[in-house]
C-alpha cells in the first residue's frame, strides 16, 4: 500500500518516463536491425577439400581419411559425417550441444589447427577450407543475368558485382555459373613422340619461364636501383613461343611445334540457367549487423540503375529475396496488430468509460516500445522469430492494465475519489496480477531451454514475450494508477455500467446459480467432454511437425544415367524446363533457375550431390494469396504431366516446408567397412520397408559411379625402366585432367595455364598406346610397357559416419496409414540381432525420430518443470495446496477449445500449434487466479455468511467484466492472425488458432466450471473435516 501511494505522488517523474519511453521506442523502431533469421551458430563445422580429377575411392583414401584422422584428436566433436565424391571431400563435424560457447569456440579453433597440421595430402589437392556454418551464410538476395553469350555475361556480371560490393552492409558476393579463365596448352601426342618430348617437359618449361623474381638492390652513382628478373607470360602467343628444349647448336623446340594454345574457360562441371537460358548468378550475403530490408532495397535500386546501361538482350532478375519474408511478417504484424488494436479498443470502450479506456490502452505501445528498446540493448534484432513473439504477446500486454483499471473503475463507481480508488483498487489486485503475469512468463520459459536445432531459433520467442509482459506489468502497477488518479474526473466520467452489461451480469448470475445447483452433473459432463477431446486429439487429429502450408519454393531433382556428359544432361533438362514454363501461369510463377551438375538445397549446403548426370530446377512461386492453386496442386499437376518424360533415371519433386530441416521420416545409417556387405544389409532393410503399408520412396544412398579405365602399374617393370608409380600417375593426370603448370596474375583475375592432351586425342579409348612417360635419363617409356589398362566400375560417392563407411536407407511415410515412430520401432525389433549376424556392422536410426525427438523431449522436461514452478508459485500466493489445483484445471479445460478448433478447421496439430498451447497454459490460469482470489476475499468479508454459493456468485459477478475484457483483448488480438484478416502467415496461423480458441473455451469454462470445482472441493473438505473430527472426538 505504501509503495503504491508513493508511486501516486511521483506523477511528474512517471509522466516524463512514459514520454521518454515513447520517444526512444519510436526511434528504435526505425533504427533496430532487421534480418530474416537471428544469427545462430549451428555447432557444425565443415571441412571441404577439392581434389580435381580424382575418383571417390581416391578422395576417401588420400583426403577424407587423413582429415578424419586429424579431427579424431579434437575433443568436443559429438559426431562426424563425411562424403567423398568425384573431385571433392566434405567432412562435417557436429559439436556437443551442451558445451559452453567459450569451449565451442575453442573446439572450432582446434579443428582449424588440426587441419593446418595435415602434411600428407596430395600435392594436387587444394587447401582444405574450414567453415563454421551459421545463419548469416543464408543468401540475402540472388541476382541472375542471362540472355547474352558467356564472355559478355562475364563482363556485365563483374561490372554489377563491383557496383554491389560497395553498398554499405554487403558482406560478400559469390558467383554461380561462373568459370575461371584459363589458357589451355592442348598437346598432340604424335608430334610429342616424334620430337622425343614428354608432357612433364612442357609443364616444367612453362613453370620455369613464367617468373618475376626480385634480385635485391644495388647502389650506383649515389642512387639505389632495384634488381628484378622479368619473364612473365601474359598472352597465348607468348606461351606458344616458350622453348621446351634447345641444344648448343641453336636448335630449339617450342610449344607451338607440339601443341595449340587456346584462350578459354575452365572445363564446365556446372551449368547455371535462368528460365532455361544460360546465366550467371550473383549470390549476395549481408554483413552480420546489416539491416536486410534497407540493404535489399539499396541493391534493387542499384540493379535498376544498372539496367539503364545494359543492352536490351541482357535479362536481369532477382530471386530468393530474404527481405521478402521479413517485410511480409512485418506487414502481418502491423496490419493484424492495427486491426486487433481497433478490436481491443472497441471492447475496452464498450466496457469502460472513455478516459479509463484511453489510459488502459496506453499500456500497449508502452510495452512494445520498452520491448524494442530492450531488444536493441541486448543485441536482439527484428527477425522472423522475434516478430513471432511480438505477435503472440500483442493481445496479452494489456491484460494486467485492464485488471488494474477495471478495479479502480469499480471503486470510482462506489463513490471513492480518484486517488482513493487508485490506491485501494491497485492494492486489491496487485498480488493476483503479479502472480498471473509471472505464471505466463514461466509458461513460456520452456521454449528458452529447448534443445536441438529448433531450440537455437525458438529461444527469442520467450525472451521477447517475457520482456513485453514485464514492461506491461510495470506500466500497469506503477504508472497506470497515477494516470487514473490524475486524469479522471468522476463528475465528467460515465461511472454507471451500461444497461446491456447489467443485463449480461444478471443473466450470468442466474446461469451460474443453476450451474452450482447441478455442479456434479456438470463436472461429470465436463470430464466426459475432455475425454472425448483427448481421444479426438490423439487418434483423429494428425500430428505433423511442420505441415506443408504456404509453400513458395520447390525443387525438381533429376538424374540421368551415370556417365552422361553434362552437356547431354543439360539438353534433357530442357523438357522439364518447358514443363514448368507451360504448366504454371504468370500469376503462379515468379521465376525458376536450373543447376546442372549439382543438387543442393542452397549455396552452402554441405550435403550436395555433384556429377555430370544430376540436375535440379528451383521453382520460385508467387505468394499464396496471389494465386488460385496451392503449391501441392501445382506440384501434383507437374508430376502428372511429367510422368512420361524420357531420358531420366529419376525425377523427384521436393517441396520446401516451413521450419528447420528434419530429415526423412525413416532414415537408417548402416555402418561397416565393406561396401558389398553394406549393400546387402541395405537391401534387407529395403525389403522389409516395402512390406509396410503407407511406406513409399524406399531407397538407399549407394550409387554406382562412372565406368573407369584403371591403370595398374607393374612396379618391377616400372623400376627397371627408371620410373616410379608417382611419376606414371602424374603423367596420366596431366594427359587427361591436365596440370596447372603456372599462373598468370593480373589486376583483377588469375589465369591458369593448363597442360593436357588435345580433346580429339584424350577422348579416344586407344589413346593409352600414345602416352609415354619420361624417366630420369630422359628416355620415353611407353605406358603400356609398364602398366596394364583394364575397365572397371566406379562408385559415385562414399559416405562415412564416425570414421566408418555407411550406406543410408530412407523412406517416406503416409501419416494417414502409419507413423515414422512405429516403422522405426518395428525395424529395430526385426534387426535387433544385426551386429551378431554381421560382425563389425551396426545400424543407427534417425530421420524425423532423431531430429524432432531431441527437441521435443527437452521441451517436455522443461514444460513439466515450468508446470511445477507455476504450482509452487500459486501455493505461495494462495497459501494452499488445493486451490492451485483448482486454478491449474483451466489448462486441460483450454485443450477442449484447441481440439475443437483443429478438428473443425481440419488442420493437423503441429510444432507451431504446440507453442500456442504452451503459451496458452500460462495465460488461461490468469483469469482463474483473479477469480479464486476474489472468491477468497469475499469469503473473508462474509465470514458470517454460511451461504458459500452466494459468496461465489457475488465474487464471480464482480470479476465478470475484467475476465471478459482480458480474454477478449487476447482473442481479438490474435484472431486476425489466425484467419489472415490483415495478411496471412501460414507459420503463425496454427499458434494463433490454438491460442485464441483455447482461450475462448477456457474463459467460458472458467466462468462456470471453476466455481463448481471450488464449491465441490469445499464440500469435500467439509466432509473430510467432519469425519476427521468425529474420529478425534
Amino acid at each position: 500500500m505504501k509503495f503504491i501511494n508513493y508511486c501516486l505522488k511521483q506523477s511528474l517523474f512517471l509522466n516524463l518516463l512514459t514520454a521518454f519511453i515513447f520517444i526512444c521506442g519510436i526511434y528504435v523502431a526505425f533504427t533496430i536491425q532487421k534480418e530474416a533469421f537471428p544469427l545462430v551458430a549451428m555447432d557444425v563445422v565443415t571441412v571441404t577439400t577439392a581434389y580435381p580429377g580424382s575418383s571417390p575411392p581416391e578422395v576417401e583414401k588420400l583426403v577424407t581419411i587423413p582429415v578424419e584422422r586429424a579431427l579424431k584428436e579434437v575433443d568436443g566433436i559429438e559426431k562426424l559425417h563425411s562424403s567423398s565424391i568425384e573431385g571433392r571431400s566434405v567432412v562435417i563435424a557436429t559439436l556437443f550441444e551442451d558445451l559452453p560457447q567459450k569451449e565451442k569456440d575453442q573446439v572450432k579453433t582446434d579443428i582449424q589447427r588440426a587441419i593446418d597440421r595435415i602434411d600428407d595430402l596430395p600435392a594436387d589437392a587444394e587447401k582444405p577450407q574450414v567453415q563454421d556454418i551459421r545463419t548469416r551464410h543464408i543468401s540475402t538476395i540472388e541476382i541472375n543475368l542471362s540472355g547474352l553469350p558467356e564472355i559478355e555475361l562475364r563482363k556485365y556480371a563483374e561490372s554489377l558485382e563491383d557496383r554491389l560490393e560497395i553498398i554499405p552492409g554487403v558482406s560478400s558476393i559469390s558467383k554461380r555459373g561462373w568459370r575461371d579463365r584459363e589458357f589451355w596448352v592442348e598437346v598432340n601426342p604424335t608430334l610429342l613422340k616424334n620430337l622425343h618430348l614428354s608432357l612433364s617437359q612442357i609443364v616444367g618449361s612453362l613453370e620455369a619461364q613464367n617468373i618475376n623474381l626480385p634480385g635485391g638492390s644495388m647502389k650506383f652513382d649515389s642512387q639505389e636501383f632495384m634488381v628484378r628478373t622479368l619473364g612473365e607470360i601474359e598472352t597465348p602467343d607468348q606461351i606458344s613461343n616458350v622453348i621446351i628444349r634447345s641444344n648448343d647448336l641453336g636448335n630449339a623446340n617450342k610449344i607451338q611445334e607440339v601443341a595449340s594454345v587456346k584462350d578459354t574457360f575452365a572445363e564446365e562441371n556446372r551449368i547455371e540457367k535462368l528460365r532455361g537460358e544460360r546465366a550467371i548468378t550473383l549470390v549476395v550475403l549481408k554483413q552480420e549487423k546489416g539491416d536486410i530490408i534497407s540493404i535489399v532495397n539499396t541493391i534493387k535500386q542499384e540493379v535498376e540503375r544498372f539496367k539503364k546501361t545494359i543492352p536490351p538482350e541482357l535479362k536481369i532478375e532477382t530471386a530468393n529475396d530474404g527481405s521478402y519474408y521479413v517485410k511480409r511478417r512485418l506487414n502481418v504484424l502491423t496490419s493484424n496488430g492495427l486491426f486487433g488494436m481497433v478490436l481491443v479498443l472497441a471492447v475496452i470502450f464498450l466496457f469502460l468509460s472513455r478516459r479509463i479506456a484511453m489510459i488502459t490502452v496506453l499500456g500497449i505501445p508502452f510495452a512494445f516500445f520498452t520491448t524494442l528498446i530492450a531488444m536493441k540493448f541486448f543485441g536482439l534484432t527484428i527477425n522472423l522469430v522475434s516478430m513471432f513473439g511480438l505477435i503472440i504477446v500483442s493481445g496479452m500486454v494489456v491484460d494486467d492494465a485492464i485488471v488494474f483499471a477495471e478495479n479502480i473503475y469499480s471503486h470510482m463507481q462506489r463513490g471513492h475519489s480518484p486517488h482513493e480508488a487508485a490506491l485501494q483498487g491497485s492494492h486489491e489486485v496487485y498480488k493476483a496480477v503479479i502472480g498471473s503475469v509471472t505464471t505466463t512468463m514461466i509458461a513460456f520459459l520452456p521454449l528458452a531451454f529447448m534443445a536441438g536445432f529448433m531450440g537455437k531459433f525458438i529461444w527469442q520467442i520467450p525472451a521477447v514475450v517475457i520482456i513485453a509482459l514485464a514492461a506491461s506489468l510495470f506500466e500497469a502497477m506503477i504508472i497506470l494508477p497515477g494516470h487514473c488518479a490524475e486524469w479522471i474526473n468522476p463528475q465528467k466520467e460515465r461511472l454507471i455500467s451500461p444497461t446491456w452489461f447489467l443485463w449480461l451480469k444478471e443473466k450470468y448470475t442466474f446461469l451460474l446459480e443453476k450451474t452450482l445447483t447441478y455442479k456434479y452433473r456438470i463436472l461429470g459432463g465436463t470430464v466426459l467432454t475432455l475425454i472425448v477431446c483427448i481421444i479426438l486429439g490423439t487418434q483423429v487429429i494428425r500430428f505433423i511437425l511442420f505441415p506443408a502450408r504456404g509453400i513458395e519454393l520447390f525443387f525438381i531433382k533429376a538424374k540421368t544415367a551415370i556417365g552422361t556428359p553434362i552437356e547431354e544432361t543439360d539438353k534433357r533438362m530442357k523438357v522439364l524446363e518447358d514443363l514448368v514454363a507451360t504448366t504454371l501461369s504468370s500469376q503462379e510463377l515468379d521465376t525458376f533457375t536450373t543447376q546442372v551438375g549439382i543438387i543442393q538445397k542452397d549455396v552452402h549446403d554441405p550435403f550436395m550431390n555433384r556429377g555430370s548426370h544430376v540436375a535440379q530446377i528451383t521453382v520460385f512461386l508467387t505468394p499464396e494469396s496471389k494465386r488460385k492453386r496451392t503449391a501441392d496442386q501445382i506440384v501434383s499437376d507437374l508430376q502428372k504431366k511429367g510422368e512420361g518424360v524420357q531420358g531420366f533415371d529419376q525425377v523427384r519433386f521436393m517441396k520446401v516446408t516451413p521450419g528447420p530441416p528434419i530429415g526423412k521420416p525413416v532414415s537408417i545409417e548402416i555402418r561397416g567397412d565393406d561396401i558389398e556387405t553394406l549393400k546387402h544389409i541395405a537391401n534387407l532393410y529395403k525389403d522389409e520397408l516395402r512390406k509396410e503399408k503407407g511406406v513409399s520412396e524406399v531407397e538407399d544412398s549407394f550409387e554406382s559411379g562412372k565406368k573407369e579405365f584403371q591403370i595398374v602399374v607393374d612396379e618391377l617393370k616400372a623400376s627397371q625402366a627408371g620410373l616410379s608409380v608417382g611419376k606414371i600417375a602424374q603423367t596420366i593426370r596431366t594427359a587427361f585432367e591436365g596440370t596447372i603448370a603456372t599462373t598468370i596474375k593480373k589486376a583483377n583475375e588469375e589465369i591458369y595455364i593448363r597442360v593436357r592432351l588435345a580433346e580429339s586425342y584424350r577422348n579416344q579409348p586407344d589413346i593409352f598406346k600414345d602416352i609415354f612417360v619420361s624417366n630420369e635419363r630422359g628416355n620415353l617409356i611407353p605406358l603400356q610397357e609398364v602398366a596394364k589398362i583394364t575397365e572397371g566400375q566406379g562408385i559415385s560417392y562414399i559416405n562415412h559416419y564416425d570414421y566408418k563407411r555407411t550406406i543410408s536407407v530412407t523412406a517416406m511415410v503416409d501419416q494417414k496409414l502409419a507413423t515414422s515412430l512405429k516403422i522405426n520401432k518395428k525395424l529395430q525389433y526385426q534387426f535387433k540381432d544385426l551386429s551378431e549376424k554381421f560382425v563389425g556392422y551396426s545400424a543407427k536410426y534417425g530421420g524425423e525420430q532423431e531430429d524432432s525427438q531431441k527437441s521435443l523431449a527437452s521441451l517436455k522436461r522443461a514444460f513439466l518443470l515450468a508446470f511445477l514452478a507455476i504450482f509452487f508459485l500459486l501455493c505461495v500466493i494462495f497459501k494452499s495446496l488445493l486451490q492451485p489445483f483448482i486454478i491449474l484445471m483451466t489448462v486441460p479445460l483450454s485443450l477442449i477449445g484447441v481440439v475443437i478448433a483443429f478438428f473443425f478447421h481440419r488442420e493437423p496439430f503441429s510444432f507451431m500449434a504446440l507453442i500456442g498451447v504452451i503459451g496458452l497454459s500460462g495465460v488461461v490460469v490468469n483469469n482463474a487466479i483473479i477469480l479464486i482470489d476474489f472468491i477468497n476475499t469475499h469469503k473473508k468479508r462474509e465470514e458470517n455468511n454460511n451461504n458459500l454459493t452466494q459468496t461465489i456468485i457475488n465474487a464471480c459477478a464482480e470479476r465478470l467484466r475484467p475476465i471478459i475484457l482480458t480474454a477478449s483483448t487476447t482473442i481479438f488480438g490474435l484472431g486476425p492472425v489466425a484467419y489472415g484478416i490483415g495478411g496471412s502467415d501460414p507459420i503463425l496461423a496454427p499458434t494463433a488458432l490454438a491460442f485464441s480458441w483455447g482461450l475462448f473455451f477456457s474463459t467460458l469454462l472458467t466462468l462456470f466450471i471453476i466455481p463448481c470445482i471450488y464449491s465441490a472441493v469445499n464440500d469435500a473438505t467439509d466432509i473430510f473435516k467432519k469425519k476427521f473430527m468425529r474420529k478425534v472426538l
